[in-house]
């Protein structure tokens, strides 16, 4: 997402708080432009906007990046017509309907659904399944292919990491909300995986597990 009035580029990696920062900034009257506003990769941005402006984005371990897809755009997902608690962002968000029961994944498992689905070089990961086998290192990389932020936060400390950009940009922090966006209610993410599909994800997703030293936790 391009802020062009608040001089920012947020890099908005699918499943990883991104309607929390953009409800923060739309708290202060800024509006992403429409041209970058679908999970773009920082190389998708003229050169003269990824040097001219603040870039900044959130990660997610990705052991729990796939069970948030899972419940998002998988076998769990809700069957309501619209995603009810992103009505207020319609205008910013890729789509407001939820996959629908006839969906390829309805029978899917959890296992299958990370090993078919998800960590599988076959799969064609683009926009209209959100990017779900891509690593996020990707949506980081200029063109010339270097990780080239200013600032990396995480989901598991998101409100702070938010406040740490505020900070750095001069933002009122009193536009940083309490109220959690997006949400979805299911048990810890670990308690999806087996031993198995827990490395399968370790092996797949390795490079930014590395380069982020992320953790698979069990609280």
């Amino acid at each position: 997402m391009y802020f062009p009035k608040a001089k920012c580029i947020f890099i908005h990696i699918p499943k990883c708080g991104g309607l929390k920062v953009l409800d923060c900034m739309l708290g202060l009257n800024y509006e992403p432009i429409s041209r970058y506003r679908n999970h773009s990769f920082l190389k998708d941005f003229d050169d003269d906007l990824i040097i001219n402006n603040f870039k900044f984005t959130m990660i997610r371990n990705p052991w729990e990046r796939i069970v948030s897809h899972y419940f998002f755009q998988g076998p769990k997902a809700p069957f309501t017509p619209k995603r009810y608690y992103i009505n207020e962002y319609a205008n910013y968000v890729t789509s407001q309907r939820m996959y629908p029961k006839q969906c390829r994944f309805l029978n899917v498992s959890f296992d299958d659904f990370v090993c078919k689905f998800v960590c599988n070089n076959d799969v064609d990961s683009n926009l209209q399944n959100y990017y779900i086998s891509t690593d996020s290192l990707e949506f980081l990389k200029n063109n010339d292919e270097e990780i080239d932020m200013d600032y990396i936060g995480f989901t598991d400390s998101l409100h702070h990491h938010i406040s740490r950009v505020f900070d750095i940009l001069g933002f009122d922090k009193n536009a940083i909300s309490q109220q959690k966006v997006n949400t979805m209610k299911y048990p810890h993410y670990s308690t999806f995986y087996s031993d198995y599909t827990k490395d399968v994800v370790r092996d797949y997703f390795s490079q930014e597990i590395d380069y982020f030293d992320l953790k698979f936790t069990t609280q």
